[in-house]
């Protein structure tokens, strides 16, 4: 942790980067106070026995975390003050707007209604691609962004009704970084943050408590604040991720390097190039057969599985690679750069807790969709 606090304080002047380092530090705060130093969460403290505590996949877990976040701090940039994220990239012209947002309707009423008979839950997690760009070019187009404004709250809405805290969060946290946060002083940033924090706690908790109580009427506002203090304000998202990440550790630990070795070079080529038509097998699915989870995976928990340490070096190098982009963006930036920058940022949750798929095939599908609009209207501006 003293690691993670020394990046969060050189950062400080740039609020994207203080926004992203802000979630990064709470994940892995509440895998240390929520997994090693406080009480497990109680459905899955029997899990958790699959592996002792005593084991080298736990020290390994927690290695993994900290090899990841010295090379990070290493390779820290001079920090420069955050710029807006302006956008005057259409802006002569309306019609790409409507059609974003004509994309954005259709893929959020597929999640809504189509549940049965697509993918839909796949399509919403790409929405946030069109999300990002929506938001970044209707600027100066109201009704558009009213429109997604509107489309944002809903799914948001019913993604939370339906458990899945952490997608719903992320068209909301693009809306954030593009227009709420250059506005506000890291201060503020930072008391919001934690507000929300003990907002998301507060509801997660709350169903947590009802299942188990099997009725909301048990479950006291008493209940809920002895909870909260006793997890120390824990995400039990990221406690089961690394747990998660666990498995696949020691699973690694069984299989031949070379094996792990080619299914990460296939996730990194034909997976992000061809998605599930290159019937690629998960490792979560893989460590599925030997332990019980619930998915996802810290991100330096599925590179070490396929390349040991090295691949925990690799994917600190490359997140530096984005912690530099960002923090170089200003006014003359290109605006697929600026738009990139906000695709990470507001995926964060989604790629350092569940899976890298962002990263790389989320990345992939946002660049072709972003030069597909700038090839068919053909924009004056830097692109």
């Amino acid at each position: 942790m003293a690691v993670e606090l020394y990046v969060l304080f050189k950062v400080r002047k740039n609020k994207l980067l203080l926004f992203m380092y802000l979630c990064i530090i709470y994940f892995d705060y509440s895998v240390i106070f929520g997994k090693y130093l406080g009480q497990p969460i109680q459905r899955l403290s029997l899990v958790y026995q699959q592996i002792p505590p005593d084991s080298e996949v736990r020290s390994i877990g927690l290695m993994c975390l900290l090899l990841f976040q010295i090379v990070i701090a290493l390779l820290l940039p001079k920090i420069k003050k955050d710029q807006p994220l302006t956008c005057d990239l259409f802006s002569s012209s309306d019609s790409v707007s409507y059609i974003v947002t004509a994309i954005c309707a259709v893929m959020v009423l597929g999640y809504l209604f189509l549940n049965s008979i697509i993918d839909a839950r796949t399509i919403y997690e790409y929405a946030i691609i069109m999300f990002c760009i929506g938001f970044y070019i209707t600027k100066h187009n109201i009704l558009c962004r009213s429109l997604l404004i509107s489309f944002m709250v809903i799914s948001t809405l019913v993604n939370m009704y339906q458990g899945g805290r952490i997608i719903s969060l992320m068209p909301m946290i693009a809306y954030f970084v593009i227009y709420i946060i250059h506005k506000i002083k890291s201060r503020t940033l930072l008391v919001s943050f934690i507000s929300v924090v003990v907002l998301f706690t507060f509801f997660g908790l709350y169903g947590d408590l009802i299942e188990a109580n099997s009725s909301s009427h048990s479950v006291t506002i008493t209940d809920l604040k002895n909870t909260m203090v006793e997890r120390k304000f824990t995400l039990d998202t990221a406690v089961s991720s690394h747990w998660t990440s666990l498995t696949e550790i020691a699973v690694a630990r069984d299989l031949p390097v070379r094996e792990r070795a080619k299914n990460g070079v296939d996730f990194l080529t034909k997976y992000t190039l061809l998605g599930k038509k290159a019937n690629y097998t998960q490792i979560y699915d893989i460590s599925l057969k030997y332990f019980t989870h619930y998915y996802g995976g810290f991100i330096q928990g599925y590179f070490y599985y396929w390349f040991g340490y090295l691949g925990v070096l690799m994917v600190a190098l490359y997140i530096s690679f984005f912690i530099r982009m960002i923090n170089g963006i200003n006014k003359k930036s290109y605006h697929y750069t600026k738009i990139l920058a906000i695709y990470v940022l507001a995926t964060i949750p989604r790629w350092y807790l569940y899976y890298p798929t962002i990263l790389f095939r989320g990345i992939l599908l946002l660049t072709i969709v972003y030069f597909a609009f700038v090839k068919l209207l053909k924009p004056q501006n830097k692109v």
